[in-house]
């Protein structure tokens, strides 16, 4: 993250750089605006923020067991071995450092779709940072870590700090799941459960949601496997991996935020 020297630093040339900007007259000195753009734009891109990150995994319900849970009249027991690898967490952020001062869109650079993703772009400016790449978890529901203010264990990941997001507004946090290996049981019938097509489900925070360069807040995103069995009715596998592979879209509420309370509101 940008240090408080090179921020009022950075801040110093910015100033010089909009007055230079505003006593050009049209035409003159060449392409000396477009150069000032050039320049502010290698300053902007090294102004990064951070937040604790926190990926967790539960079922949602009240109770001290996060592997044996309902959805709807049926029971569902998971048992090892299961995995779930992760390509990467993406943090998506649409800037407003400049917002109605300055023509920062031009300026954020644009990362390339994931080729399976079915999102797109907020805008030209979007920009996207990732983290826990390449990550496998094993057996991630059979020992909660953790219990939140709603009586509602949970599995957590070690607490990363969220470095190098641009600041701006967080508008979106995509999980790309690589690979999905469950086995257990579906009213008391074994099943076994391969998904290997990768798949994105993301959730839009529901607050007022920046990455400043100053204050605390933090990202806590949740994965509720509870949901990954919506709409299931048998313990044929054929049949589940249908039904999770189609839960585990993007707009299926299987990953949210933890909470409103969990949004960063760092203005």
């Amino acid at each position: 993250m940008i240090s408080t020297s090179d921020l009022r630093t950075a801040t110093r040339v910015l100033a010089f750089a909009l007055i230079t900007l505003s006593n050009c007259a049209f035409g003159s000195n060449g392409n000396s605006q477009e150069e000032s753009l050039t320049s502010l734009s290698l300053i902007l891109a090294n102004l990064t923020a951070s937040a604790p990150l926190k990926l967790r995994f539960y079922d949602r319900e009240s109770n001290a067991t996060i592997s044996t849970f309902t959805n709807g009249a049926n029971t569902i027991v998971l048992q090892s071995p299961g995995e779930i690898e992760i390509e990467k967490l993406e943090i998506w952020t649409e800037p407003n450092l400049l917002a109605g001062v300055f023509p920062w869109k031009r300026l954020m650079p644009v990362s390339e779709l994931e080729a399976h993703s079915t999102d797109v772009a907020g805008s030209s400016s979007s920009a996207k940072t990732a983290f826990y790449q390449n990550a496998v978890l094993r057996d991630f529901f059979l020992t909660p870590n953790g219990t939140d203010s709603a009586n509602r264990s949970y599995y957590g990941l070690s607490t990363l700090t969220a470095t190098a997001i641009p600041p701006g507004s967080i508008s979106r946090v995509v999980l790309h799941v690589k690979r999905l290996v469950l086995n257990g049981t579906f009213n008391g019938t074994p099943f076994s459960v391969l998904v290997s097509t990768a798949t994105d489900p993301a959730y839009t925070p529901t607050c007022t949601t920046t990455a400043s360069l100053r204050g605390t807040g933090q990202i806590i995103p949740i994965f509720n496997y509870q949901l990954l069995f919506s709409g299931a009715t048998s313990a044929n596998s054929t049949h589940l991996e249908s039904i999770i592979k189609g839960n585990l879209q993007s707009t299926s509420g299987v990953l949210s935020e933890h909470f409103v309370l969990s949004c960063v509101n760092l203005q």
